[in-house]
C-alpha cells in the first residue's frame, strides 16, 4: 500500500472515530437533557416562561384584554381576580415585565405579545419612572437576547446557523450548561436541574407575578430603594421613552386596539424622592394625559391609593393592594370597554 494510501486510510479512521464519538456525546447529552436548565433565549426566564405561556393561549384564540408595563403593573393587576370581578366570559394575560420601561415594553408588545394574542383591549400601566429622560438605551436589554433577534429579523447569519444547531442537537443547545462543573454534576448523578428564581416560580398561569412581596410596607431593600434615589431625584418628562410611548399608543389605536393608560398608584415616600416632590411627578401625569388625548386613548388614574398599608415598597403593591386595585381596575376598564 502506497504511503498515500495509508494516510488516507488513517484519516478515515479518525474521521470516523470522531463522528463515532461525537454521536455517543450527543446521545448522552440527550440522556440528561431532562435534568439540564432551559437554556435563556430570551433575555430574562420571566420573558422566556411568559412566551411560553402565551404560545399555549395563541393555540386557544388569544386574550381579549392584556396588560403590559413594569414590575408595578407585574405584580398589581392578578387576571384572574380581574376577571372575577368583570364577571366577562374573556380571557386577560398580564404581559408585563420587570424593567419594563417603553424602550422595552414597545418592542416586545408588538413583535412578541401583538402576534400572540391578539388582544382587542391594551391597558398599559405607568408611572413617572416611565417618562423620565435618561441616556441609556435600555431597549438592547431585549433586542440582544436570540430570540429577540430572531423574531426582529436582526439575526445575524451566524445566529441562524446556531438556532438551527440548537433545534438539531442537543449537545450544542446546552453547550452553557454543560461548561457549568455544578450543573452538570448535578444531572449526572440523576439530580433535578436547579429550579427557576422564586419571583419567576411565582408567575400564575396567566402571567401575574407577585415577586413574593411582603405584606407590611417594607423600605429596607437597599437595592430597590438605591435605585429609586439614582433614578427620581434628577427626573424630567422627555426623550426616547415618551416618544416610543406615543407612537405605540398612536399604532395601537389605529389598528383598533382600544387602549387603556394608567396611572399606577404609588407611595408618598416615592413622590418625595422627586426633585420638585408633587411638582414633578404631576408633571409625569400631564404628560401621560397628553399622549392619551393625542392618540385618543382612555385614561384610568389609581393614585388615589397612597395607603401604604396596600404597599410592598415605594411603588409595588402588595396582596392587599393587589386584590384592590384588581378589582378597581376591572370596573374602570369595563366600563370603557364591554368584557
Amino acid at each position: 500500500m502506497s504511503v498515500s494510501r495509508r494516510r488516507g486510510s488513517r484519516y478515515l479512521r479518525l474521521v470516523a472515530t470522531a463522528v463515532v464519538v461525537g454521536l455517543l456525546v450527543e446521545l448522552s447529552v440527550r440522556v440528561i437533557a431532562g435534568r439540564l436548565p432551559d437554556p435563556l433565549v430570551w433575555h430574562s426566564y420571566e420573558a422566556q416562561l411568559k412566551v411560553e405561556q402565551m404560545d399555549g393561549l395563541a393555540a386557544t384564540g388569544g386574550a381579549r384584554i392584556v396588560f403590559l408595563g413594569s414590575s408595578m403593573m407585574n405584580s398589581a393587576v392578578d387576571p384572574e381576580r380581574f376577571l372575577a370581578q368583570a364577571g366577562g366570559d374573556v380571557v386577560a394575560y398580564n404581559a408585563s415585565l420587570g424593567a419594563g420601561l417603553p424602550q422595552i415594553t414597545v418592542p416586545w408588545a408588538e413583535n412578541v405579545v401583538y402576534p400572540r394574542l391578539d388582544p382587542q383591549v391594551v391597558v398599559i400601566g405607568l408611572s413617572s419612572l416611565d417618562l423620565a429622560a435618561r441616556n441609556d438605551d435600555l431597549s438592547q436589554f431585549f433586542a440582544n437576547s436570540e430570540a429577540a433577534r430572531l423574531t426582529l429579523g436582526t439575526a445575524s447569519v451566524l445566529d441562524l446557523v446556531e438556532h438551527r444547531l440548537g433545534n438539531w442537537s442537543a449537545l450544542f443547545r446546552h453547550r452553557a450548561s454543560l461548561r457549568n462543573p455544578k450543573v452538570l454534576g448535578r444531572a449526572l448523578i440523576g439530580q433535578p436541574a436547579a429550579p427557576l428564581p422564586p419571583d419567576v416560580r411565582s408567575i400564575s398561569p396567566l402571567g401575574f407575578q407577585s415577586l413574593l412581596a411582603p405584606e407590611r410596607y417594607d423600605t429596607r431593600d437597599g437595592r430597590a430603594r438605591r435605585a429609586l434615589e439614582r433614578a427620581l431625584p434628577r427626573f424630567e418628562v422627555g426623550g426616547l421613552d415618551v416618544r416610543l410611548l406615543a407612537r405605540f399608543v398612536e399604532r395601537s389605536e389605529a389598528d383598533g386596539r382600544q387602549v387603556v393608560m394608567v396611572i399606577m398608584p404609588v407611595t408618598q415616600d416615592y413622590v418625595a424622592l422627586h426633585p420638585q416632590g408633587a411638582a414633578s411627578y404631576s408633571a409625569f401625569e400631564v404628560e401621560l394625559r397628553r399622549i392619551a388625548n393625542e392618540a385618543d386613548a382612555d385614561v384610568v388614574d389609581l393614585d388615589g391609593l397612597r395607603d401604604p398599608a396596600f404597599f410592598a415598597d415605594e411603588n409595588h403593591l402588595n396582596g392587599r393592594g393587589t386584590r384592590r386595585v384588581s378589582a378597581n381596575l376591572a370596573s374602570a376598564v369595563c366600563d370603557l370597554a364591554r368584557c
